[in-house]
């Protein structure tokens, strides 16, 4: 993926080595992508020899991924690097039929929760609650119950909110001054919320 940057030169460019790889996401705590990432920056530089490359993190270039990296590992002046944040995905990503087995149920909720009178949001958790039960496979229904439960109490006041929104750069920020790296050597690659996904009848409203 090309990235346009901004500053003197209106022709530079950036190339990022792979977006969002799927790998140490499991909860054995991998780490296998610093090495892979090594590997293939190692190749993109040698023929790529003036051109800015970014790296990233490993499953989906969340920030915690990226503080296991250890940039010293990678001894380059050319570099930026990356980080993406959806958070919290509860709300970012209502109704997405494609990230995974719980969130397809999850719509109308409100952003931020408290946007909303309590008896209102109680009445779209509900119906939230409804759809599992009448549509979830039964051996994931009291989970993904719980699950929903557990999201909602962690973002259900502003504070809280704010915290779960905060984390992610905090994170990055605490890794940037613990290896020496600049501000402007970092950027978030991706953020943002689903409107409306394309083939699917539900709209998140503004």
């Amino acid at each position: 993926i090309a990235h346009t940057l901004s500053g003197e030169d209106p022709g530079q460019v950036a190339f990022e080595l792979m977006n969002e790889p799927i790998v140490d996401c499991d909860g054995n705590g991998t780490n296998l992508w610093p090495d892979r990432q090594k590997k293939l920056f190692a190749a993109a530089r040698s023929s790529a020899t003036r051109l800015t490359l970014i790296l990233t993190g490993g499953c989906y270039s969340n920030a915690a991924s990226l503080a296991k990296i250890d940039p010293k590992a990678i001894p380059d002046d050319n570099i930026i690097w990356a980080f993406h944040s959806y958070d919290p995905f509860l709300l970012t990503h209502q109704g997405a039929t494609w990230a995974g087995d719980f969130i397809r149920y999850v719509t109308g909720l409100p952003y931020p929760l408290t946007a909303v009178p309590r008896a209102r949001l109680d009445v779209a958790l509900e119906t939230i609650r409804d759809r599992i039960r009448a549509e979830a496979p039964w051996t994931r229904r009291s989970g993904m119950l719980a699950y929903l439960d557990e999201q909602v109490a962690g973002m259900d006041t502003p504070d809280k909110l704010i915290g779960q929104m905060d984390a992610p750069f905090k994170t990055v920020e605490d890794w940037a001054k613990a290896n020496g790296i600049k501000p402007e050597n970092i950027t978030l690659g991706e953020f943002g919320m689903i409107r409306q996904e394309y083939g699917n009848a539900y709209v998140m409203p503004a």
